[in-house]
């Protein structure tokens, strides 16, 4: 597994991932979705993706404020939502904060409500999938990662971030029909 070692001490806290370079996945989920959660981590390492979850801490620091800085600098925060994780502060605390960054990257792994303000937000449905990496559903998940993490690395061409005009306008109606929502709520 990855091995997650102190960053320089200008960033008190925070992780680099070996080879000195920060998360490309933050991964937010319920302990009680362990191993789910584990699955997801070694099938975005297979994939080249760093992976910063809580498994990486090492004894003695403090949980909190490493989760924060570690949040704050991840490229997508991926949370798994289950019937566990909706009940879960921390991780709604976590979904919250990666929507406000704009790197909110939700995934329903098993049936469940979720927090109403994330109805709003495309969730990847991926409850029937056991790890299989070959899998239709999860290569188009991951190819949603994929777009969130390239949009911050300076290596990416622009195509890798760029959307089609249709998606642009279909983006900008949701998001005007999202905002009509909001002010008939206030």
């Amino acid at each position: 597994g990855l091995r997650a070692r102190r960053k320089p001490d200008h960033f008190p806290g925070l992780h680099e991932i070996d080879g000195g370079r920060l998360a490309d996945v933050f991964l937010s989920y319920s302990r009680d979705d362990l191993q789910t959660a584990r699955r997801f981590a070694t099938a975005f390492e297979r994939e080249g993706f760093t992976v910063w979850w809580d498994q990486t801490l090492n004894p003695g620091e403090a949980f909190d404020k490493v989760t924060e800085r570690a949040l704050e600098e991840a490229r997508a925060v991926v949370v798994l939502w289950s019937k566990h994780s909706v009940d879960s502060r921390w991780v709604r605390a976590e979904a919250t904060q990666a929507s406000s960054n704009g790197n909110l990257v939700p995934v329903m792994i098993e049936p469940c409500k979720r927090p109403i303000m994330f109805e709003l937000t495309h969730t990847a449905e991926l409850s029937a999938w056991k790890g299989d990496t070959g899998d239709p559903t999860w290569q188009a998940f991951l190819a949603g990662v994929r777009r969130f993490v390239r949009k911050d690395s300076p290596a990416a061409p622009p195509s890798a971030t760029a959307q089609p005009l249709t998606s642009r306008r279909k983006n900008s109606s949701r998001i005007a029909i999202a905002a009509s929502v909001v002010a008939l709520l206030i």
